[in-house]
């Protein structure tokens, strides 16, 4: 007849600790790598929202620019492709558009016109594993702003 364990066994004692202390780890590990990957994934967003702002900023200081000395020029794009460097290595493809609308709420010129605009340039990012996009507004005089630009 079999004898039954004896549970003041010092070597069954140590079996269960190493048993249970190697699930703690274990279990600690899991939450420790997950909590780096969501880490990794903030980190990636926060530097493609940084890269679209940033083209955002140099792609409405350029059309301002272009204002600045004199009329705005005759034909004038209100959409293109930009690319930029990611700190991968890769390159990576971004879409802006502009679009304009009419401040009601500012000055009028004497004919009752709204005299400013706001100019919202959105920029979108051309990757469907990664999509992020991002708007950035400026008021500009109403006289810099294409006919086609503005949307009622």
């Amino acid at each position: 007849m079999a004898q039954p364990v004896k549970w003041s066994s010092q070597q069954g004692l140590l079996l269960v600790e190493a048993v249970l202390s190697a699930v703690v780890i274990a279990v600690g590990l899991v939450f420790v790598s997950r909590s780096l990957s969501s880490e990794l994934g903030a980190v990636r967003s926060l530097e493609t929202s940084e890269t679209m702002l940033a083209l955002a900023r140099n792609q409405l200081l350029e059309l301002e620019a272009e204002r600045v000395p004199g009329p705005p020029p005759a034909e004038e794009p209100s959409s293109g492709v930009l690319t930029a460097s990611e700190a991968s290595g890769a390159d990576s493809t971004y879409r802006w558009a502009v679009t304009a609308s009419q401040r009601e709420d500012l000055d009028r010129g004497h004919d009752g016109r709204p005299l400013f605009c706001d100019v919202t340039l959105d920029i979108r990012r051309d990757d469907p594993r990664h999509p992020a996009s991002s708007s950035l507004t400026a008021i500009w005089p109403v006289e810099w702003v294409p006919s086609e630009w503005i949307h009622e």
